[in-house]
């Protein structure tokens, strides 16, 4: 099933949006593949207001399976994957970031308590 996820800033944790409804909120989860979007008009009236909403997701294939996080570490070490952490802030930039550039999507990506961590990164 493909999901849109957010980072909840007044509940904790992330939430799980399907076809337009929060469906789930989870502490950690794993998407498979997944792509970064940030909506320009949403940043646009973040920068305006100086008050954050809903505008930036990571959408993807929803990992069912609690084990999806520890075989993601195992293929990383293994040399199968690439683990890189990745950001979002709408003041300093207008996509998602790792290592100073952009990203727009990634094989696999483990959202947790430790932020976003994408495997195999779609520059």
């Amino acid at each position: 099933m493909t999901v849109y996820v957010y980072r909840n800033l007044r509940r904790g944790g992330y939430s799980i949006m399907h076809k337009g409804r929060v469906i789930e909120h989870r502490q950690s989860l794993t998407l498979s593949p997944a792509s970064f979007i940030v909506s320009p008009a949403g940043r646009a009236r973040v920068l305006r207001e100086g008050r954050k909403n809903v505008h930036a997701f990571v959408k993807g294939e929803l990992e069912g399976r609690q084990d999806a996080a520890v075989r993601l570490d195992e293929a990383e070490k293994l040399g199968f994957m690439k683990a890189e952490k990745v950001t979002y802030n709408p003041y300093k930039a207008g996509s998602f970031m790792s290592g100073g550039e952009p990203v727009k999507g990634a094989k696999a990506v483990l959202l947790n308590e430790q932020g976003i961590t994408a495997f195999n990164i779609e520059r």
